[in-house]
C-alpha cells in the first residue's frame, strides 16, 4: 500500500468515526484497503463478554478467510495498535480452520460465509460478510457492500445478541440498515 493511501486510511481512523458514505474515489484507495478500515473500526465499537478473552493480556485476533489481500491491508493497519486496549493480531484463514481464539472474522464470500456460519456454534465472534443484502448468510453480524462506490454496511442484531456481543449505538447510527432483535 502507498503511504498516501495508507496516510488517507490512517486518517479515516483517527478520526474515531464510521462514514457509511466514504466514497472509494474521495481517498484512492482500493476496496479492501477501505474494507479493512471499516472491519477495523467495527471492532473498536464491539464489546465482547469477558470470557471471550482467555486473560487481560490477550490479543484481539482478527481472522480473514477467503482473501489474502484483506488480511494483508487489515494487517497494516493493526500493526503496533492497541484495540480496545489489547494488541491486535491478524490471521489468514484457509478453510477448515478452527475459528477458536478469534474476536472477529471477515468472510470475503457469500457461499463461504453461509457453509461456515451454518457450523459454527455461537460464539463471542463478530463476524463480518460482504454479499448482496439479499444474501447475507444467517450467522453474519454485520454484512458489507459496495454501492455507487461507497462502501456501505448492514448489521444484524439478533446474530449480535446471540453471541454475546455488543455493539455502540454510534456504530448502528450510521449503518445502511439494522435488523432489530426479535
Amino acid at each position: 500500500m502507498g503511504i498516501l493511501k495508507h496516510l488517507s486510511l490512517v486518517l479515516i481512523l483517527m478520526l474515531g468515526e464510521i462514514s457509511p458514505g466514504v466514497a472509494l474515489a474521495q481517498v484512492d484507495v482500493s476496496e479492501y484497503e477501505l474494507k479493512a478500515a471499516f472491519v477495523y473500526q467495527f471492532a473498536t465499537y464491539a464489546e465482547w463478554p469477558p470470557e471471550a478473552f482467555e486473560s487481560d493480556d490477550t490479543p484481539l485476533r482478527f481472522g480473514v478467510l477467503g482473501s489474502q489481500v484483506m488480511a494483508n491491508n487489515l494487517e497494516m493497519l493493526v500493526e503496533g495498535q492497541r484495540l480496545n486496549g489489547r494488541p491486535a493480531e491478524v490471521r489468514l484463514l484457509q478453510q477448515g480452520d478452527s475459528l477458536a481464539g478469534l474476536h472477529v472474522l471477515f468472510i470475503s464470500s457469500g457461499e463461504q460465509a453461509a457453509a461456515l456460519l451454518a457450523e459454527a456454534p455461537v460464539r463471542p465472534l463478530l463476524t463480518v460478510t460482504e454479499t448482496e443484502p439479499e444474501r447475507w448468510p444467517p450467522g453474519s453480524m454485520i454484512n458489507l457492500q459496495v454501492v455507487d462506490e461507497h462502501v456501505r454496511f448492514d448489521v444484524a442484531l439478533p446474530a449480535t445478541n446471540a453471541a454475546g456481543l455488543r455493539l455502540s449505538a454510534r456504530l448502528l447510527q450510521v449503518a445502511q440498515r439494522v435488523l432489530p432483535s426479535p
